[in-house]
């Protein structure tokens, strides 16, 4: 039930969306990573917890010590995914933060920090221009009113077209100024916390290219799309240890959904997803890549290869053949086995 006792009916099973949090009677706060729900849990990852009478930040190693040692029944294994993941009961959800509404929340609310004012900013903005702001949601620390002076501006859109829209407003944002493009200290600050297999010259080449951030009021924002169209059920399916590829890309229609999908032109693996954000939009349709990560095959026998396997994506990646160092990662990307 929802804080305040109000239950959970069935029919708000289909409202969860990825990138949406889900707060439970402990005061652990999940990221939802798929809206299809599986043995009666939403799948998702912990990423926060109440402290304090705010929300502690936890990082993955973090997130699994506590809820082994406190809250294991939230550790599940995904049939479906084939992969650990989170799974949190209907039943013990106490509140559900909805992108779309936090939206609505900033609108009709004075702002009461820099980001928050720098959020209703970009909002004003877009409306300017004639996006419309329902498709629209905030996600990350500003969802929960967890965000302090090093927080970003996570904007989530529902809508292929409206993406795209977005993608080209900030372009032009930058250019007659009511934007800045990122600075050499955000650019670091971005790859510090990606944490990528990517040397930093080969990460900031294929992020320029997305035109998908941006500075709003010297705070960083980024663009994200949940197309809920791409967000159908993957079939179950069996990992087949790590493997590296090298593949030229002959659809990125669904480069920047979640997951980003790519088809590719391969003797065996035909399509790549890629559940890392790090890695989403990184290429186009005819160029080369190379990509690193985990080969599956699906209950139909079909092989694709994921990028992101676990939430850091160590050692996995996916990188144009044409960037700044021609195809080869950092020292961080591990050889495959």
């Amino acid at each position: 039930m929802e804080r305040g006792g109000r239950s959970w009916g069935l029919g708000r099973l289909n409202q969860f969306r990825t990138r949406d949090f889900i707060e439970t009677q402990e005061g652990l706060v999940f990221a939802v990573v798929d809206p299809t729900m599986e043995a009666g849990r939403v799948l998702c990852a912990l990423r926060y917890q109440r402290h304090g009478g705010g929300f502690r930040k936890l990082s993955t190693r973090e997130a699994e010590d506590l809820l082994e040692r406190e809250a294991p029944g939230y550790r599940f294994l995904s049939r479906r995914c084939a992969a650990p993941l989170h799974g949190v009961p209907l039943e013990k959800m106490v509140h559900h933060h909805q992108a779309k509404e936090r939206v609505k929340a900033l609108l009709n609310s004075a702002p009461k920090d820099p980001v928050e004012a720098a959020a209703i900013a970009c909002l004003t903005l877009f409306a300017a221009e004639g996006i419309p702001l329902e498709p629209l949601g905030f996600s990350g620390s500003l969802l929960l009113g967890a965000q302090g002076p090093d927080s970003d501006i996570d904007i989530v859109t529902y809508d292929r077209t409206l993406f795209r829209r977005l993608q080209a407003l900030l372009l032009k944002a930058i250019e007659d100024g009511r934007m800045d493009a990122l600075d050499a200290a955000a650019w670091q600050d971005s790859y510090a916390r990606r944490g990528c297999a990517l040397a930093f010259e080969d990460y900031r080449w294929h992020e320029v290219r997305k035109a998908n951030k941006a500075l709003m009021m010297g705070i960083k924002l980024d663009i994200t799309l949940v197309d809920p169209s791409s967000e159908a059920p993957m079939n179950g399916a069996q990992k087949k240890g790590v493997v590296r590829i090298d593949a030229t890309v002959i659809d990125a229609e669904g480069g920047f959904d979640t997951p980003a999908r790519f088809v590719i032109d391969h003797p065996k693996i035909k399509e790549i997803l890629v559940f890392s954000h790090t890695y989403v939009g990184q290429a186009k349709t005819g160029e080369t890549v190379r990509v690193q990560g985990q080969r599956e095959t699906d209950d139909q026998g079909k092989e694709r290869l994921i990028v992101g396997s676990d939430r850091e994506a160590l050692g996995e990646y996916l990188m144009v053949m044409d960037g700044p160092s021609g195809g080869c990662p950092s020292t961080r990307a591990r050889p495959p086995a």
